[in-house]
């Protein structure tokens, strides 16, 4: 059995590992005689909060992984290259404040800049730890991006390349882990609260560059929190999605209460999203900027009604230039109100031809997309100014079915509800005849 004397000695605290993880969690003590405070200049412990400065990337793991098992604050300063995956287990709260560190990615990034995962021993802590992050720049553009990629048919132009790893993300958050109960594996949520705000990620080093000349992959990917707060936050020329939320993968029940509000993002493929079945999502206030999806929820593409998505609001938000500036699949109880879609027709990504080419649907430009949408739901207020509607194939609205789910109970709004023109007449006349069609 460990004593407190020797669990405050952080080289178990920062550097655990199945074999040598206890049936406890790690100690929360830590000193001014703690080994990575009293052996690293550059890490320094003040009122009971540690401070990296300096710029040394080789402590980044050790200091952040020290944190989150004290459930200290931590304030990172200096600019910081990173050439692997800097890999942390969630134990208490993490509360980092990066508001004057720069992250780099580096031409030997094979994989995501951070990534923080619980791991089964993470269930020893005390349930629910929070997750805050304020601030910083990352610089993805050198790394290398992963081989789930979307849109592959547009081939990867960035210098650095496709790597191995199936992630290439940011800041990677993933809030649940298998463990074993009894004679089987089960998938069970520790994570807690998600709070991030004011953090910018650039994905391409020239405004010049659209989404296909990125390195990495998404600004942030978090899966199955208890709630998650996405804020304040700005994403250039992303790979993947600027903000990809998530319920589990195992079977879409964990993970919830997601809330995105005035982010913005400008050359990516998609913008702001929530997938996997996640309830309780809203988007709102949020501006997008050539992408070829703006916002929207995603299934699994599995025929079973657990993954879908409950209660999803987007309000107030602005989409500028997007093959389906708001899309919608498989979601229940849904409202799209207020919302300010700009430009829909408009070239994405550089495309010059009569068809940007990008999106998985069609050809066509989708103000409102439902796909398998079904429940109660409220489409008003919303204006949709399209452009080149008699070459491109401009649509205000587009219901279809989808991942064998019909959109039911839906009725096309009227003009008197939402604002739309340059996008055919609105009439709900059938595909090229009219602003809403279904397919």
């Amino acid at each position: 059995m460990l004593n407190t004397k020797s669990l405050s000695i952080i080289a178990s605290a920062f550097a655990l590992t199945a074999a040598s993880a206890q049936a406890a969690c790690p100690s929360n003590t830590i000193s001014q005689n703690t080994f990575i405070v009293k052996s690293n200049p550059e890490v320094t412990l003040v009122n009971g909060q540690l401070f990296l400065k300096g710029g040394n990337s080789g402590l980044l793991q050790r200091v952040l992984q020290t944190a989150t098992n004290v459930g200290r604050k931590l304030t990172i300063e200096g600019t910081y290259r990173i050439s692997s995956d800097r890999k942390v287990q969630i134990n208490r709260s993490l509360n980092v404040d990066a508001t004057k560190a720069r992250f780099i990615a580096t031409t030997a990034l094979d994989g995501d800049m951070f990534s923080f995962d619980v791991k089964p021993s993470s269930f020893d802590c005390p349930r629910d730890p929070k997750f805050t992050w304020l601030g910083g720049r990352f610089d993805a553009w050198d790394g290398k991006t992963s081989t789930v990629i979307p849109g592959k048919q547009s081939s990867n132009k960035g210098d650095s390349g496709e790597g191995v790893a199936k992630t290439a993300d940011a800041l990677s958050i993933r809030g649940g882990a298998r463990v074993t109960e009894g004679n089987r594996q089960v998938m069970k949520r520790h994570l807690g609260d998600v709070d991030i705000r004011r953090i910018s990620v650039y994905g391409t080093e020239r405004s010049s560059e659209d989404y296909r000349y990125a390195g990495g992959d998404s600004g942030i990917l978090m899966i199955a929190a208890k709630s998650a707060y996405i804020r304040n936050n700005k994403f250039y020329g992303i790979r993947d999605a600027a903000v990809y939320l998530s319920a589990d993968n195992d079977n879409g029940n964990l993970g919830d209460n997601y809330t995105l509000i005035d982010n913005y993002a400008e050359r990516v493929f998609d913008g702001f999203t929530s997938k996997r079945g996640a309830d309780n999502i809203r988007f709102e206030k949020n501006r997008v900027v050539d992408a070829v999806v703006g916002i929207s929820t995603k299934s699994t593409n599995y025929d079973n009604d657990k993954w879908n998505a409950k209660n999803v609001q987007v309000k107030n938000n602005t989409v500028t230039r997007a093959m389906r500036a708001i899309s919608l699949e498989r979601s229940d109880d849904v409202v799209i109100e207020d919302n300010n879609i700009v430009d829909l027709g408009g070239i994405v990504a550089g495309e010059t031809g009569n068809r940007a080419n990008l999106s998985s649907f069609s050809n066509d430009f989708e103000g409102i997309s439902l796909n398998g949408v079904r429940g109660s739901y409220s489409i008003k207020n919303n204006s949709i100014k399209g452009v080149n509607a008699s070459t491109r194939g401009v649509f205000a609205l587009v219901r279809r079915t989808f991942d064998g789910r019909g959109t039911v109970g839906i009725s096309i709004p009227t003009a008197e509800q939402n604002k739309w023109t340059g996008v055919d007449r609105v009439d709900g006349s059938k595909i090229k005849t009219g602003a809403a069609v279904d397919r």
